[in-house]
């Protein structure tokens, strides 16, 4: 059976220059939360947004902890994933984001993040059973329209 990097993974987190560090397998029993704890103490030790985060706060905080610094963040759920985007996304990340290879699996897709206390994003295909390539074009479209409406 071929194995699928993107799919095995539980974690994937896309910088901004659009490279994807796969972190976590997807078969470990290991929480998101424990894997991104792993990864953020050892990618941004001194980094004070990460200093009150523990393993149990939801995926969205952490989601939104990393876009501070650009990331793009993929939850393999199993069924189907989350994808958490920063505010500031680039091309690099969309291309990478386009090019993963999640099969048939329903996406969810989380943008614009704002902070209120809680972590809150706009949202693209909850429930919807939507794939990856649906999703993402959804989000190009509302980004062009966005920036239309600026241009006037």
């Amino acid at each position: 059976m071929k194995q699928n990097k993107d799919l095995d993974s539980r974690v994937i987190i896309i910088d901004q220059s659009g490279q994807a560090y796969h972190i976590g397998s997807i078969v470990d029993e290991q929480s998101h939360g424990k894997t991104l704890m792993n990864y953020v103490e050892k990618k941004y030790p001194y980094a004070t947004e990460f200093l009150d985060l523990n393993v149990d706060d939801n995926r969205e905080l952490f989601a939104y902890r990393l876009g501070l610094y650009g990331d793009a963040v993929y939850y393999n759920i199993g069924d189907n994933g989350v994808i958490y985007l920063p505010y500031d996304v680039t091309d690099e990340q969309i291309n990478t984001i386009y090019n993963l290879d999640l099969g048939d699996q329903f996406i969810e897709l989380g943008y614009s993040p704002e902070y209120f206390g809680y972590s809150c994003y706009k949202a693209i295909g909850m429930g919807c059973g939507l794939t990856l390539k649906e999703v993402m074009d959804e989000y190009i479209n509302i980004k062009k329209n966005e920036e239309l409406k600026t241009k006037k």
